[in-house]
């Protein structure tokens, strides 16, 4: 147990191969990591009014072997640009609230490993890295929030339906198999550009209020449902696909096509009314299905600007 600070100073070698640290008590504690260290299970449990946070100072990456627990009605911050390497699951308990406010946290373990947050609180990761070894799998068990980007290196996420709410850009570097996207959503809502590489999602849900949503050269991403709620999105060179259904009947939003190609479809149940604006500099945009006839600003205005490329509805 710890009622203060912990200092990894340059020179020592923590290598902890079982057992927990607790921080606790009334006032704020900081870990400074000085030199990189091991624990194994970590709690953060420090009183209301106060916190547990990695100190800005610190300069290496902090490995934990184990579990983090944030206790019920605790908060930890990371505040520096260093990694968290968490071996074991991610547990915020209820009235808990976790603030990563820089930084990254991979979770790269050789077991599966999982994320559970069971607070209603405002809480988020920075960046995310996926790297568990032994093909394991890291499985989220309720909403998660990504401000910075998120990007699988190895083994597998697994969303279990729940939704991603992601402010950076998505990067999987092992293929489409490394995510399995259930029924769940990605909701960009990030106020820069937002790049998607290579993957399919079950529900894409775009609700920037500035930026892009932007489909690189080569990329090609493919969800069952795409919702338009708020932002524009750009297809440079690459491939979007809505392949069952648009949760609007229709086409809204901005969307600027440079070249490459977007496919929507549309179900047999709902209208694929054009109510948006559309540039195409290049490529095409591919547009099949829908309940009826199409109407063109049927519910709402619609603009049609092209220099090249083919519009087919």
């Amino acid at each position: 147990f710890v009622k203060g600070h912990m200092y990894f100073l340059p020179g020592s070698d923590i290598q902890m191969t079982n057992g927990t640290i607790e921080f606790f008590g009334d006032n704020s504690s900081g870990i400074y990591v000085n030199e990189t260290a091991r624990m194994f299970n970590l709690r953060s449990n420090k009183n209301v009014g106060s916190f547990l946070g990695t100190s800005p100072t610190s300069d290496h990456d902090l490995y934990i072997h184990g579990n983090f627990t944030n206790m019920t009605d605790r908060v930890f911050k990371h505040q520096y640009p260093g990694t968290i390497h968490l071996k074991g699951s991610f547990v915020n308990n209820i009235l808990g609230a976790f603030w990563f406010n820089d930084g990254t946290i991979s979770f790269d373990g050789s077991s599966n490993q999982s994320f559970t947050n069971n607070s209603t609180l405002i809480c988020y990761f920075n960046n995310v890295i996926i790297a568990t070894s032994n093909n394991a799998t890291f499985s989220l068990n309720e909403d998660i929030e990504v401000k910075g980007s998120l990007t699988i290196d190895s083994g597998v996420l697994q969303s279990n339906n729940y939704t991603i709410c992601l402010e950076g850009n998505w990067n999987n570097n092992v293929g489409e198999a490394a995510f399995i996207e259930g029924d769940g959503a990605l909701v960009l809502n990030g106020t820069g550009n937002q790049y998607l590489i290579n993957e399919h999602f079950g529900t894409i849900d775009l609700n920037k209020t500035s930026g892009e949503m932007i489909i690189p050269e080569g990329s090609v991403v493919t969800c069952d449902k795409y919702n338009w709620t708020a932002g524009v999105y750009r297809v440079s060179g690459g491939t979007f696909t809505a392949a069952m259904r648009l949760v609007q009947p229709g086409i809204f939003g901005s969307i600027y096509l440079d070249s490459g190609t977007i496919n929507y479809h549309q179900d047999e149940f709902t209208r694929n009314d054009f109510n948006g604006t559309i540039y195409i500099n290049g490529g095409a945009f591919n547009v099949y299905g829908g309940s009826d006839d199409c109407y063109w600003a049927g519910t709402a205005s619609a603009a049609l600007y092209m220099t090249d490329g083919v519009f087919d509805f």
